[in-house]
């Protein structure tokens, strides 16, 4: 490729795309989709990007897929303000839960006590009803965010009607 086509293919078009983005939420939207586009494009011109795959032993993966889990139950309306991290701590005698929410703390930490006070019933009982315990919990997490899945429900029948 010639010098001279290659700044020709590169110069900048001073014409205005598209209308202006006169809503903030619009333009806030702009703003960070824009950076995720450029930094997708120059992340093509440094290599493939490859996340470092550490083996896990089972006990570890079952720990950390425990916690995903929990986050995800805790979530339990839409948009951002109830997201949460948990983080565990292994002692001798216990293990202590960090738990970081942008928001409702203490709805949370209460739910997550109820939670784990009802998996070590469970854990503790042998020979119970599997299939009615199992329902009891997805009821205990179902109650918590209600808000949410009627969310995604209203979500889910907007897009369906295209």
């Amino acid at each position: 490729m010639r010098p001279a086509t290659l700044i020709k293919d590169l110069e900048i078009d001073p014409k205005r795309v598209g209308r202006p983005r006169l809503d903030p939420y619009q333009r806030l939207l702009g703003r960070f989709y824009e950076q995720l586009f450029l930094l997708n494009a120059l992340g093509q011109t440094r290599g493939n990007h490859k996340t470092s795959s550490f083996e896990l032993d089972a006990a570890r993966a079952r720990r950390r897929r425990f916690l995903q889990n929990l986050c995800f139950v805790c979530d339990f309306r839409k948009g951002g303000s109830t997201c949460t991290a948990i983080g565990l701590e292994e002692l001798d005698t216990r293990y202590n839960f960090f738990v970081a929410s942008n928001n409702e703390i203490d709805k949370i930490a209460a739910f997550l006590q109820n939670v784990l006070n009802v998996l070590r019933a469970v854990a503790h009982q042998a020979g119970t009803n599997d299939a009615c315990t199992e329902s009891e919990f997805f009821q205990l997490c179902i109650g918590f965010a209600a808000e949410r899945i009627k969310e995604e429900g209203n979500c889910l029948r907007r897009n369906a009607k295209v």
